[in-house]
């Protein structure tokens, strides 16, 4: 393992894209800010993907995927409540629901709080956030500045809810197998049945095999805890977005 004095912030807050990185095959440059698709790539993927077309759009999703507004968020509430109950009260609860999409959430909450923690998968939102990051770095709708604040802000969210770039990526991981649950078009018995059987530990271990099994990951060497990051202003050609953001919360 490196020093920690000698790991840069950078390659710090860059390693929070890690396990997003880490699914690309071929050559994957982690603490390259700019590696990502050519900038042809990067607006297609934006546009058909996630139905961004411009600066602000992007900054919309990233702030939504940062401030509990997609998918890693969905189950938050549950994983708080796991926190707060004793085994019993849980136990309870979870009897109080029949075979369903909600008992199925919850059963994977109770399986996976012991990894994850009260964080439970936001991973896979910050880890998504970053590479939209990335994307928007490549096109040029988003400054170095402004690139590296928003991975400021995810740090400190991320730092806050783990303790380990082992738990941080089991989140990412865990979070995009609730992600292909809530995306399947079967039906909600077979989605159930195939989200915490077999389609879990099938995308389990292909995931686990990308992001474990890469020496080049920086989650291998980079340290969680000693490393500085600094805090950083926000740049003010970032406000405007920022405001807007907090004005549509308000309304």
């Amino acid at each position: 393992m490196r020093a920690s004095e000698n790991v840069s912030y950078k390659d710090w807050l860059l390693t929070l894209g890690a396990p997003h990185t880490s699914i690309f095959e071929g050559e994957r440059k982690y603490l390259d800010p700019y590696w990502v698709n050519s900038k042809e790539c990067c607006y297609q993927i934006l546009e058909r993907d996630w139905g961004i077309e411009e600066r602000a759009s992007l900054y919309h999703q990233i702030h939504s995927l940062v401030y509990e507004g997609t998918h890693g968020h969905f189950l938050s509430h549950l994983y708080a409540k796991y926190a707060s109950s004793t085994a019993h009260e849980w136990s309870i609860f979870a009897l109080g629901f029949s075979p369903s999409r909600e008992k199925a959430e919850i059963d994977f909450v109770s399986i996976t709080y012991d990894i994850l923690g009260l964080g439970g998968t936001r991973g896979y939102d910050y880890g998504r956030a970053c590479f939209l990051a990335r994307e928007g770095l490549k096109v040029d709708w988003l400054s170095e500045d402004e690139f590296y604040y928003i991975h400021s802000i995810i740090a400190r969210k991320a730092k806050f809810f783990y303790k380990s770039w082992q738990q941080y990526t089991h989140s990412w991981i865990l979070g995009s197998c609730y992600w292909a649950y809530l995306v399947n078009d079967l039906n909600e018995e077979e989605t159930c049945d195939i989200f915490l059987n077999q389609g879990l530990r099938n995308r389990l271990k292909n995931r686990l095999k990308f992001s474990f099994h890469d020496n080049e990951n920086p989650i291998h060497w980079m340290p969680w805890d000693g490393v500085y990051l600094p805090e950083m202003e926000t740049p003010d050609s970032l406000k405007p977005l920022i405001e807007s953001e907090e004005y549509n919360e308000s309304v």
